[in-house]
């Protein structure tokens, strides 16, 4: 369904899925329009089409199609399911059965987990369309739960733990990215947030995945626990996540900073570490090494590089480099692992030259601190042999270097473009 539409009736809702249930699958958008317009009213019939689009598209994000009702703006902006469980898992772990706020419900992929979980749910948006979708969404949901139509500040009930996502869509201008990871420009305001962490004694506030935490309102973090969190799924950072008051997690705990790696496929990974300072390789050192560790980004950007080197017994190839190396192979599953079979400068001529030794011809470029797109270094780097293979360029204290690697595993690549960590340490 489009934004902003007036939410359907009931037996307009059931009529469109008897519709959907009776077209064949596989039909072209034209083709589907055209069935559905055979059996519903034609305004019905295009709500209908938009709406098997969009559950289509969502197939990747919700695999269990748990969310049928859907907007394009909501499922943009929707938590991934494998992501949302894992919260849900969390609040009901430190808090069972407890009543949850979800302040900023969407389409309610928060919610739902929360309720598949066993915790009694309030959702609440201020877009009348996202909660009727939520509500739609939750119909089936096996615990207590209640959606309606609120703006995020408000607070329904003073014993309830708080959800919230701030809405970061309303910055426009030349300089959106920059500005959307500004606290100051979100709505509710950093201030207004602050009074719901007063009024709650346990709260999670999800945050863009490229937030650096410096930046976090100190209002938010003074005088209560709180712990910080990465959340990366099948090699993508999803999202940081501040925990505070009860669901800050034992005391034991505070201090350090967790990730969660979700893989696409196998046992979820949590992992917390405190940040450490990290000596990196001399060029010497650089020269004579026989793996690669590319860390998850998840690991990047919560500064904790360092921290993971040293439990491998690895070290940065440069400061400011998030790659790893060392003689031995790592065995973690919080990075892809690369054997280094050769290495040269950056330069294409070398790179070339090294490749042609080998009869090495088309490559997939890995980088990190390099300004060039890897498309473009792709093209320059990749000769006419047969066999394909795998470079990573990286920026050293010396100039950039090429290593000529064979991936540890099958699995896919993790980190191709990657993050350069948020401190100054690695």
């Amino acid at each position: 369904m489009n934004d902003g539409e007036h939410p359907l009736s009931q037996a307009d809702c059931e009529r469109l899925e008897k519709a959907l249930r009776l077209v064949p699958t596989g039909l072209d958008p034209l083709a589907l329009a055209t069935a559905l317009r055979r059996q519903l009213p034609a305004e019905l019939a295009r709500r209908a089409a938009e709406l098997a689009s969009l559950r289509e598209r969502s197939k990747a994000r919700f695999p269990s199609a748990g969310l049928r009702w859907l907007t394009r703006r909501g499922l943009e902006q929707s938590t991934r399911e494998c992501v949302a469980r894992e919260r849900a898992r969390r609040f009901a772990e430190l808090e069972p059965g407890a009543l949850v706020h979800d302040a900023t419900c969407g389409l309610g992929a928060d919610a739902l987990a929360l309720s598949q979980a066993g915790l009694r749910v309030l959702a609440s948006d201020r877009d009348p369309a996202l909660a009727w979708c939520a509500r739609q969404n939750l119909a089936a949901s096996p615990a207590p739960h209640c959606v309606f139509v609120a703006d995020a500040a408000f607070a329904p009930r003073s014993e309830a733990l708080l959800l919230l996502d701030p809405d970061r869509r309303a910055t426009r201008g030349a300089d959106v990215r920059a500005r959307a990871l500004d606290p100051a420009g979100w709505s509710p305001s950093p201030r207004a947030i602050a009074q719901r962490l007063a009024r709650t004694r346990g709260a999670c506030i999800k945050l863009p995945a490229g937030m650096d935490i410096e930046h976090c309102p100190p209002e938010w973090v003074e005088g209560r626990p709180v712990r910080w969190q990465w959340v990366s799924a099948e090699g993508e950072l999803c999202e940081v996540n501040l925990w505070a008051g009860t669901l800050a997690g034992p005391s034991s705990e505070l201090g350090a900073r967790e990730v969660v790696r979700i893989p696409k496929n196998g046992a979820t990974r949590r992992w917390s570490a405190r940040p450490q300072q990290v000596v990196s390789l001399t060029p010497a050192e650089v020269s004579k090494i026989l793996w690669i560790a590319d860390p998850d980004p998840a690991v990047v950007r919560a500064g904790l590089v360092g921290a993971l080197a040293s439990e491998l017994g690895l070290a940065p190839l440069a400061a400011q480099c998030a790659y790893l190396a060392g003689h031995e192979e790592p065995r973690t599953d919080l990075a892809r692992c690369w054997r280094v079979l050769d290495q040269s400068s950056a330069d294409p001529r070398a790179v070339r030259r090294m490749l042609a030794a080998r009869d090495i011809g088309p490559v997939q470029v890995l980088k990190r601190g390099h300004p060039e797109p890897a498309e473009v270094l792709q093209r320059r780097y990749s000769t006419k042999a047969a066999q394909r293979g795998f470079v990573m360029v990286a920026r050293l204290d010396a100039g950039h270097r090429a290593f000529l690697v064979a991936p540890a595993d099958a699995a896919g690549v993790v980190g191709d473009e990657g993050f350069e960590p948020p401190t100054s340490s690695l």
